[in-house]
């Protein structure tokens, strides 16, 4: 059965594992920006400040926004639609939808809390 509890504890989870990927896929060891999202993540998992939250989902849509638009205009430079534009398509939507998806959920949650 659909469980709304859970549905409003995953963003963060998912967000800190896509973290946590990134840093070691990239493997840079010193990366100030990933390590303040992880360390901002972490902390709002456990203590769920209002504020935090509110902000965190607002960076991550806008950056999603930015990257979107990075994305259509990569897509741009492609001289046909070949199948490479359109792995880079599907896997950039998918994957940017997916964490505009998550921003929306923290933020209907930060919201709707009292």
């Amino acid at each position: 059965m659909f469980n709304k509890a859970l549905l409003f504890k995953i963003p963060e989870y998912i967000l800190l594992t896509i973290c946590l990927f990134y840093w070691v896929a990239e493997g840079i060891v010193f990366n100030p920006l990933l390590l303040f999202l992880i360390v901002a993540l972490s902390l709002q998992t456990f203590f769920r400040n209002r504020i935090v939250g509110i902000a965190i989902s607002v960076f991550l849509a806008a950056a999603c926004l930015f990257m979107l638009g990075a994305l259509v205009s990569e897509l741009k430079e492609f001289p046909t639609f070949n199948s490479d534009a359109q792995v880079m398509l599907v896997t950039g939507l998918f994957f940017f939808l997916t964490l505009i998806s998550l921003a929306g959920i923290m933020l209907y949650r930060e919201l709707n809390r009292t």
